[in-house]
């Protein structure tokens, strides 16, 4: 790639910096792209700091977004950052508070032809529960301890009335669930 100073650049990602075959055939702008929206969370935004136009920046952020290539580019970018960073739970907590954050925000809806149809939408409440869920869960809002599943492990089922059955503890064998006094049953 050619050194254009910090235009190739984005918070100490440098292209130089990124392996050829994790960038292999794709144009400096997309990366750009990649680089700054793994950093803004931002598709637009990214698209302009990577030099498209403010009035296609919305476009060609959505078309980065859903580009094979800048998909790949940013799951490198992801397990860099992850291998590089020392990633601890302040690190992780953070990135779910945006996730959530992100999600509920509202968005406009376009209709055919990218025009306004005047109403709006949350961007991704799947990714923003699921988020709020893993909050909850660290912060053990529901109260109780969290106990891994393994074979000596008997937990009530709330609102079932028995105790599960080998099948379900199979399911479960490995995953941490909360546990409260009452579910909690004397093996």
């Amino acid at each position: 790639m050619s050194d254009n100073g910090s235009k190739n650049e984005a918070k100490g990602i440098r292209i130089e910096d990124i392996p050829d075959d994790a960038v292999s055939g794709m144009k400096e702008k997309h990366i750009l792209w990649a680089i700054h929206y793994f950093e803004t969370d931002n598709k637009s935004k990214s698209a302009r700091l990577a030099g498209w136009k403010p009035s296609t920046a919305s476009t060609a952020g959505q078309r980065m977004s859903e580009r094979e290539d800048v998909q790949g580019l940013l799951a490198y970018l992801g397990k860099h950052a992850i291998q590089n960073s020392g990633l601890d739970p302040e690190w992780v907590l953070e990135k779910l508070k945006r996730i959530a954050e992100y999600g509920l925000s509202l968005s406009k809806v376009l209709g055919p032809g990218g025009k306004d149809t005047g109403r709006t939408a949350m961007v991704d409440t799947t990714a923003s529960l699921r988020a709020l869920e893993l909050l909850g869960k660290y912060q053990n809002m529901w109260g109780g301890e969290l106990v891994q599943i393994d074979a000596s492990t008997k937990v009530a089922v709330l609102g079932a009335g028995s105790v599960m059955d080998s099948d379900q503890w199979e399911k479960l064998a490995g995953k941490y669930i909360p546990v409260t006094a009452t579910n909690k049953q004397d093996a």
